[in-house]
């Protein structure tokens, strides 16, 4: 007798008795919960593009120099969008761990770690969505609140601060530029003043005339390659400073000053072999010092022209974020779907009942 009823009961619990007790009833729970305790949480929205280059000015982007291109600029931005510092500024300014704190939210979502600012960080990230649009390049950024005010406030604050992020590195890379820029000019001035006094020196112990012109040192083509070679090793020198040795960048930059050095080489040995042919000691000495005040002046005048350039940029922004959206008042709350969240639970309870069924019964056909 009692073996058929402890038979009758695990029949029941098999059969849609189980399943109203462990999948229907957790599922009518949670949308239970969902729709009368729940707090209802609202999205504001925004989209935003990195732009790089100031219209009318050269400049290489801000992390073109940093990373070396390859469409990077966006990854320090969302990093910075969901970064600790910009965080704890936000959390500060609107007192969040305070209101997301509040008895009235409900207590799945309701913040309570109070007075941990690591558990604050990782509350608030998980209230940020960031989606990066691949083909255009767009990023639309989600902010979540139980206050739809405060979701476009939150927002509209984190896009500021990003702008304020990227100009401040931006000034800042573009001073360190100036520094080595005014003393690569200094340098470049101090070796054409020196390669003239030598030329000067070299004329008046040897009676030399100037023969500049028989030489055809200022050939366009020679002058072409001098000014290549230079700007090859400014842009190699910056990028040096920011990047790896081994990077695709830099490795290209190496071999293009090669490639250059080269041809210079061969320019030379054509400038010097198309003179007079009966060349002394003397007259080639002469076209070497000649030559290499031509290179210093040419050096000259492209890093000084170089550290105008720069000049004119410092106070523009090089990297820029343009808003194409902007942040959104949500006028209905995003969370919750009940009748989405019923469906969910029932799907998950549904498969754990039959999963646990089959374990059971493998324990059982194995005694």
């Amino acid at each position: 007798m009692a073996e058929q009823l402890h038979r009758k009961r695990k029949k029941r619990w098999r059969g849609p008795f189980g399943l109203v007790v462990f999948v229907f009833l957790p599922a009518v729970a949670a949308m239970l919960y969902a729709l009368l305790v729940y707090t209802p949480i609202y999205s504001s929205r925004t989209t935003i593009m990195i732009r790089s280059g100031t219209p009318g000015v050269q400049a290489n982007g801000l992390l073109n120099l940093l990373t070396g291109g390859g469409g990077r600029e966006q990854e320090i931005v969302l990093n910075y969008l969901k970064s600790r510092d910009l965080l704890l500024r936000l959390a500060q300014k609107y007192d969040l761990e305070e209101r997301y704190g509040s008895p009235k939210i409900d207590p799945y979502n309701r913040f309570r770690w109070k007075g941990s600012k690591d558990r604050l960080v990782d509350y608030l990230r998980s209230l940020i969505a960031i989606e990066l649009d691949s083909k255009t390049g767009a990023i639309h950024v989600h902010a979540l609140s139980f206050e739809p005010e405060l979701a476009r406030q939150l927002l509209t604050d984190m896009i500021a601060e990003a702008r304020k992020y990227v100009l401040g590195i931006n000034q800042k890379l573009i001073d360190h530029q100036i520094v080595v820029m005014r003393q690569q000019l200094e340098n470049a001035k101090k070796a054409m003043d020196e390669a003239l006094q030598a030329l000067y020196r070299f004329r008046q112990q040897h009676e030399v005339v100037s023969t500049e012109k028989e030489f055809g040192l200022r050939s366009q083509a020679f002058s072409k390659l001098l000014e290549r070679k230079v700007l090859l090793e400014l842009e190699l020198n910056n990028k040096a400073k920011v990047l790896q040795q081994n990077s695709p960048t830099i490795k290209r930059l190496r071999s293009e000053l090669a490639s250059v050095n080269r041809q210079i080489e061969v320019e030379k040995r054509r400038i010097f072999a198309g003179g007079r042919k009966s060349l002394n000691d003397i007259d080639m000495r002469y076209r070497i010092l000649q030559n290499r005040l031509e290179i210093a002046r040419k050096v000259y005048e492209i890093i000084k022209k170089a550290y105008e350039n720069i000049n004119i940029k410092k106070g523009l922004e090089i990297t820029q974020i343009i808003t194409i959206e902007s942040p959104s008042m949500p006028d209905y709350p995003r969370y919750p779907r009940p009748f989405r969240l019923f469906l969910i639970v029932f799907l998950a309870a549904l498969s754990l009942y039959y999963i646990l069924r089959l374990i059971y019964r493998i324990i059982v056909e194995h005694r």
